[in-house]
């Protein structure tokens, strides 16, 4: 019998965002959700087929996740609610009987390929890495195909849940690497500060003229507010090279410290829709705290 509480996460199972997803609500039990595409785990939580999504949104070594940012902004009744940080245990994938001279293809999400490369430098020019949806996919890819020169790098937790075997652990480049993961929910957070340490993200169309990025981080640093990220992408307009649109045409995702709730936050922004093009507030919610401790940092618990 499973849980009624769903969390939809893009992935196979065992891929790090359901590992993330099982954390994020651990105390409720959750029965957590695969979706082989970013759109359709939006959809989901959209329509209540499941209660809330967990998405990695940036990685300290791969950098940002656009396309969960892009998906995001495409959902504007959709909230992020919540943040989680962990570090994401790589492993070195293979079919029984692999080994290290016999590969020559090395498949996982770009993003864990690109927090991987020292292990592809060693394995040297004769291996080519392949992109897939997702790393657990990987695995399952890998078993399907049967091949004996491909391997697939994911969570130990993929290995185990597609049969196949684990021919080295921890190949990632940073061992003290760590990938945000945002919870995104129908309802906002009721995040209200106070005592409680909290986040709120922000989606800022400003007009392109100097000073604009200047004036816009004023309206916090007037009022104390420390930025935590600032980041430009280019608007979904950004292609135009004819009509009213500026060609490349930016945006800018700015996260502060600080919730809605609190009066400081409410007046910055409100001062920021003063002159912005658009404000969107994301969502304000409860900022992830480390777990301090004296051993190493492992998956899930920093």
């Amino acid at each position: 019998m499973t849980n009624g509480f769903k969390v939809g996460y893009q992935g196979e199972c065992g891929a790090y965002s359901d590992l993330a997803a099982f954390a994020a609500f651990q105390s409720k039990a959750p029965t957590t959700v695969p979706f082989k595409r970013l759109d359709q785990v939006l959809a989901a939580v959209e329509a209540g087929d499941v209660e809330a999504a967990v998405l990695p949104v940036e990685n300290t070594v791969s950098g940002t996740f656009h396309g969960v940012l892009d998906g995001l902004l495409r959902h504007p009744t959709l909230h992020i609610s919540g943040e989680l940080c962990a570090h994401d245990s790589m492993s070195l994938i293979t079919l029984p009987g692999v080994k290290l001279e016999d590969i020559t293809r090395v498949q996982s999400h770009p993003h864990v390929l690109e927090q991987c490369q020292q292990l592809l430098a060693s394995l040297g020019d004769k291996v080519t890495p392949v992109a897939t949806l997702d790393s657990a996919g990987a695995c399952l890819e890998l078993v399907q195909s049967g091949r004996k020169d491909t391997a697939a790098i994911a969570d130990s937790s993929a290995a185990t849940a597609t049969g196949v075997c684990v021919l080295k652990e921890g190949v990632e480049d940073d061992v003290n690497s760590s990938t945000r993961y945002v919870i995104i929910t129908r309802q906002p957070s009721k995040a209200a500060g106070g005592g409680t340490r909290c986040k709120t993200s922000l989606a800022v169309h400003l007009k392109n003229r100097p000073g604009a990025i200047f004036k816009a981080t004023g309206c916090f640093a007037m009022r104390d507010i420390n930025i935590c990220k600032l980041e430009s992408r280019p608007s979904s307009r950004a292609g135009s090279l004819h009509g009213a649109a500026s060609h490349w045409e930016t945006f800018f995702v700015i996260d502060v410290e600080g919730a809605m709730g609190e009066a400081n936050v409410k007046a910055a922004v409100t001062n920021l829709e003063e002159f912005a093009t658009k404000v969107r507030v994301l969502g304000s919610y409860p900022a992830f705290v480390p777990k301090m401790q004296s051993a190493a940092v492992g998956p899930f618990n920093m």
